[in-house]
């Protein structure tokens, strides 16, 4: 009997430091990840201060450097593409704003800022509607809301001719 109390005892012991152990472990894996998401905030928000000062190549390294920090690239394909324009990058902002409009093609922000671009460049959705997810009804909704409050009528009509009734 006393042989089955201290085995008891002994198996109660192991698994309170087990517990302990793994709780250890999460506590640690929480840590990890608070640390990597401040470094990426501090980074991201570095990335924007400089942006607002006109110090687009540091905003862009910055935003660059902040992909190491997150798997979840569109809000830094979007940031990129405004910064990229700022700076007069038109083909590498272009790029970008593909990238993130293909992640969130309903999102009108990241519409207007690739029409931004194509104006820049003199161009219109023509030169980029293979490369965006032009099947999605409410981004060419988007699109022709945009080409409306733009004044721009003649581009406005030729998406809605594209369209479904």
């Amino acid at each position: 009997m006393l042989r089955k109390v201290k085995l008891m005892g002994v198996a109660t012991a192991l698994l309170v430091i087990s517990q302990g152990l793994g709780a250890q472990e999460e506590e640690s894996a929480e840590v990890f990840l608070e640390e990597y998401t401040d470094q990426f905030e501090e980074c991201f928000f570095e990335a924007l201060k400089q942006k607002s000062i006109a110090n687009y190549d540091k905003a862009i390294n910055l935003l660059l450097q902040c992909s190491e920090f997150t798997s979840n690239q569109k809000v830094l394909d979007y940031e990129l593409a405004r910064v990229y324009l700022a700076n007069k990058q038109h083909i590498q902002a272009q790029d970008y704003a593909i990238r993130a409009l293909n992640d969130q093609p309903e999102n009108p922000w990241i519409l207007s800022t690739l029409l931004d671009i194509l104006q820049a460049q003199g161009n219109n959705h023509q030169l980029v509607r293979e490369r965006i997810p032009w099947d999605n009804i409410t981004l060419r909704k988007n699109l022709v809301s945009l080409y409306f409050d733009r004044t721009d009528y003649t581009n406005a009509q030729e998406v809605l001719k594209d369209m479904p009734n």
